[in-house]
């Protein structure tokens, strides 16, 4: 298993769909099951992936979820298929010693307002099908690919702690940095590793701008970030140009190059020989104090040690209009008070629209596991209640929350 520090970066391979049709797949075909069927193609697209310098390998199983079968009428197959894309990863990786890992796609639901979705049976369920047979399959470790909401990121970072693989999440945004949901790279950066994500960066970069994204949330993260290989790495100055960037993205925090949808096999060896030439990387530094960083799925607050909550916010159906109406120069927090479980769903669906951050006071441990784990963000925990702080602690560990 591997929790992505190194001495040198790691440069992350695969296969793409490009590489899929080039080697003969049909346009209407399913990836995953296409290269299921065809172990001697994928060997060989793993083994080109390997000798290019790759020091960790994806099977592609993005397209092999279980809404993405079904859609094809091969859900009958779904086990057979991601068992078969990790097995064929693994034993490509084998003489090379690289761990291999699976990838997973968004869940394509939502939550209300914007949808009907349920966040456990319809999110956190999609996910945990398919880390259990990823993980019964071999896979060393998790890439959620291509992600746009903080809920889905939640959800299956959720269902791989229950497995114990590492997670490495890769949001897709925009050169602002945001996402088609809404989120922010920052949002997902401060929420996913409270929750214990292993690294987090960039699904792909609209050239000097995507870089820009993810330098600027570099000085908050404490994790490994991950950035797209793209052609704007090396620009036009060659290896000077290459090493030069890379010492810069290294420098900031940057451990993982993904490689998997570069189609330059020479710009991946290029790179690839370049990271011995660097200097041992450093352990991560905490970022500055990012432990009372708090974040809702659009905004991230940074408060300090100084949490100043407002008068305690009764739950209701109005709950969206009092948080947007909540205008006090004196206070920095909005605090909730959740008393049942239909309550922590309009918290959850109320969050968004906050101009603060939020706090929430709780008397029930059901019901403030409830409000925490459908909270999508990082939220705070008023200790002023009447449950004991010993009780409260496990919700640090396993959602970032913060209590105060």
């Amino acid at each position: 298993m591997t929790d992505f520090t190194c001495s040198t970066p790691l440069l992350l391979g695969g296969v793409n769909e490009f590489q899929l049709r080039y080697a003969g797949m049909p346009e209407n075909a399913s990836p995953a099951c296409w290269a299921a069927q065809r172990p001697s193609v994928l060997h060989t697209l793993f083994e080109n992936a390997l000798q290019a310098g790759a020091t960790l390998l994806c099977a592609p199983t993005d397209s092999a979820g279980l809404h993405d079968l079904a859609a094809l009428g091969l859900e009958d197959q779904f086990e057979a298929i991601n068992t078969s894309l990790v097995e064929e990863a693994k034993k490509a990786a084998a003489p090379y010693a690289v761990p291999a890992g699976a990838s997973l796609s968004p869940s394509g639901s939502q939550l209300p307002p914007q949808g009907n979705a349920d966040f456990d049976d319809d999110i956190y369920q999609f996910y945990r099908r398919q880390v259990r047979v990823l993980k019964r399959a071999g896979a060393e470790f998790i890439v959620l690919d291509r992600q746009c909401a903080l809920a889905d990121m939640r959800a299956a970072v959720l269902a791989c702690r229950t497995t114990g693989l590492p997670v490495l999440a890769l949001v897709e945004a925009d050169s602002k940095g945001e996402t088609a949901t809404g989120s922010s790279l920052l949002s997902c950066l401060i929420t996913l590793q409270s929750m214990g994500a292993a690294g987090v960066g960039l699904a792909a970069a609209q050239a000097e701008e995507g870089m820009h994204t993810l330098l600027k949330a570099a000085p908050h993260a404490a994790v490994p970030l991950a950035a797209p290989v793209t052609e704007a790495l090396g620009g036009e100055g060659g290896a000077p140009a290459l090493s030069r960037q890379l010492a810069l993205l290294v420098q900031q925090g940057v451990r993982i190059f993904d490689a998997r949808r570069c189609n330059n096999p020479e710009l991946i060896r290029e790179l690839a020989q370049c990271f011995p030439l660097l200097p041992p990387l450093s352990p991560l530094e905490e970022p500055d104090p990012d432990c009372y960083a708090v974040a809702v799925e659009g905004e991230v607050f940074f408060l300090g040690d100084n949490f100043v909550y407002s008068d305690p916010l009764p739950c209701t159906s109005h709950l969206a209009d009092d948080l947007i109406d909540l205008e006090d120069e004196s206070i920095n927090t909005a605090l909730v008070e959740v008393e049942d479980l239909s309550e922590a769903l309009i918290l959850a669906e109320a969050a968004p629209l906050s101009r603060l951050p939020i706090a929430v006071r709780c008397t029930s441990l059901p019901v403030l596991d409830a409000a925490v784990r459908y909270f999508q963000g990082r939220l705070i925990i008023d200790t002023d209640c009447p449950l004991e702080e010993e009780e409260l602690t496990p919700f640090v560990g396993k959602y970032g929350a913060i209590l105060y």
